[in-house]
Protein backbone atom coordinates (compact mmCIF):
# COMPACT_ATOMS: atom_id res chain seq x y z
CA UNK A 1 0.00 0.00 0.00
CA UNK A 2 1.30 3.37 -1.07
CA UNK A 3 1.89 5.57 2.14
CA UNK A 4 4.59 7.58 1.06
CA UNK A 5 4.01 10.83 -1.43
CA UNK A 6 5.06 13.89 -2.63
CA UNK A 7 3.98 17.06 -4.22
CA UNK A 8 6.45 19.96 -5.83
CA UNK A 9 4.40 23.40 -4.89
CA UNK A 10 4.73 26.56 -6.81
CA UNK A 11 6.61 29.24 -5.25
CA UNK A 12 3.91 31.53 -3.40
CA UNK A 13 6.17 34.67 -4.62
CA UNK A 14 8.90 36.39 -6.91
CA UNK A 15 12.26 34.91 -5.35
CA UNK A 16 11.25 31.94 -3.59
CA UNK A 17 12.52 28.35 -4.37
CA UNK A 18 10.07 25.53 -5.28
CA UNK A 19 9.23 23.56 -2.78
CA UNK A 20 9.72 19.72 -2.76
CA UNK A 21 7.29 18.17 0.10
CA UNK A 22 7.60 14.40 1.26
CA UNK A 23 4.31 13.04 2.83
CA UNK A 24 3.69 9.98 4.97
CA UNK A 25 0.20 8.93 5.35
CA UNK A 26 -0.35 12.24 4.75
CA UNK A 27 2.41 13.77 6.99
CA UNK A 28 4.97 16.08 6.43
CA UNK A 29 8.35 13.87 6.58
CA UNK A 30 10.59 16.58 4.98
CA UNK A 31 10.56 19.66 2.42
CA UNK A 32 13.60 20.63 0.20
CA UNK A 33 13.58 23.62 -2.12
CA UNK A 34 14.66 23.20 -5.66
CA UNK A 35 15.26 25.72 -8.54
CA UNK A 36 13.15 24.38 -10.66
CA UNK A 37 10.01 21.75 -10.60
CA UNK A 38 11.78 19.15 -12.93
CA UNK A 39 14.24 18.99 -10.16
CA UNK A 40 12.17 18.51 -7.41
CA UNK A 41 9.91 16.35 -9.28
CA UNK A 42 13.18 14.33 -9.99
CA UNK A 43 14.05 14.10 -6.57
CA UNK A 44 10.79 12.84 -5.77
CA UNK A 45 10.36 10.30 -8.26
CA UNK A 46 13.72 8.96 -6.77
CA UNK A 47 13.17 9.55 -2.97
CA UNK A 48 9.49 8.07 -2.95
CA UNK A 49 9.77 4.62 -4.42
CA UNK A 50 12.93 4.02 -2.39
CA UNK A 51 11.23 5.18 1.15
CA UNK A 52 8.29 2.99 -0.14
CA UNK A 53 10.54 0.02 -0.06
CA UNK A 54 11.94 0.37 3.25
CA UNK A 55 8.91 1.05 4.86
CA UNK A 56 7.25 -2.37 2.97
CA UNK A 57 10.53 -4.01 4.13
CA UNK A 58 10.39 -3.18 8.41
CA UNK A 59 7.73 -5.40 9.70
CA UNK A 60 7.60 -3.12 12.44
CA UNK A 61 6.46 -0.25 10.00
CA UNK A 62 4.81 -2.10 7.55
CA UNK A 63 2.94 -4.49 10.00
CA UNK A 64 -0.52 -4.10 10.34
CA UNK A 65 -1.72 -3.80 13.96
CA UNK A 66 -5.09 -5.19 15.60
CA UNK A 67 -7.26 -3.07 17.83
CA UNK A 68 -10.24 -4.52 19.34
CA UNK A 69 -10.08 -7.53 17.50
CA UNK A 70 -10.16 -5.31 13.69
CA UNK A 71 -7.06 -5.39 11.99
CA UNK A 72 -6.12 -1.54 11.07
Amino acid sequence: MAYVTGAVYDPPSHGLPYLAVLLHKGEVITSKAFKSPEAGAAFLATIVPQLQAKIDADPHISKKKKVGGKTN
